[in-house]
Order: structure tokens, then C-alpha cells, then sequence
């Protein structure tokens, strides 16, 4: 869980890097969050969504060499790093199509 966390925050830091957000935006304000999302290129929301594939497949990875090859923790690691990407697709408003996605 650790290890595709780390991952999905280094990917989406460099991909803050590509695609800087909106200066001065606050985060507990849901409509400034919403209009930043629905201004945010294209690119940029891919590339949050290939952080969250490319750390959950780490977390897994990780999960499985270090239990040898046992699938509660490959399941486990998974199934939290899903519940956190829903989250974060609950608390931030997303465009319908990554939301799909």
C-alpha cells in the first residue's frame, strides 16, 4: 500500500510539474475545485489517471514479491489503493469522463 501510494504521488508530482494547477487555489472550495478541474487539460487528467494505474500495479508488485506470491495481500494492497482513488473521486469533483474512467 506504501510503495503504490509513494508511486501514484511521485507520478502525479511530476505530472504537477507538466501541468501546474491553478495558483492560490484552495482546496476546501468545492466550486474553485470543480472550475480548475473542468480547465485542466486533457493531458494532465491522464496523467492522474496512468498514477493510479501504474501505483496500484507497483502496490500489487510490491505486495506479492514481498508475500510470496500471496494473493490477500496482492487483493488487500489493490482493493485500498481502489477505495482511495474513490475517495479522492468523492471529496474532488471530476469530469464525467474520468470518472468513467
Amino acid at each position: 500500500m506504501v510503495v503504490g501510494a509513494f508511486a501514484t504521488g511521485v507520478l502525479q508530482t511530476l505530472g504537477h510539474q507538466l501541468y501546474p494547477p491553478p495558483s492560490g487555489i484552495d482546496p476546501s472550495d468545492t466550486a474553485a475545485l470543480k472550475a480548475a478541474m473542468a480547465s485542466a487539460p486533457t493531458e494532465a487528467l491522464f496523467l492522474v489517471l496512468i498514477s493510479y494505474l501504474i501505483g496500484t500495479f507497483c502496490g500489487a508488485g510490491v505486495a506479492g514479491w514481498s508475500g510470496h506470491g500471496d494473493r490477500v495481500a496482492v487483493i488487500g494492497s489493490t482493493l485500498l489503493l481502489l477505495t482511495a482513488g474513490l475517495l479522492n473521486l468523492m471529496m474532488v469533483p471530476h469530469p464525467i469522463w474520468f470518472t468513467v474512467l
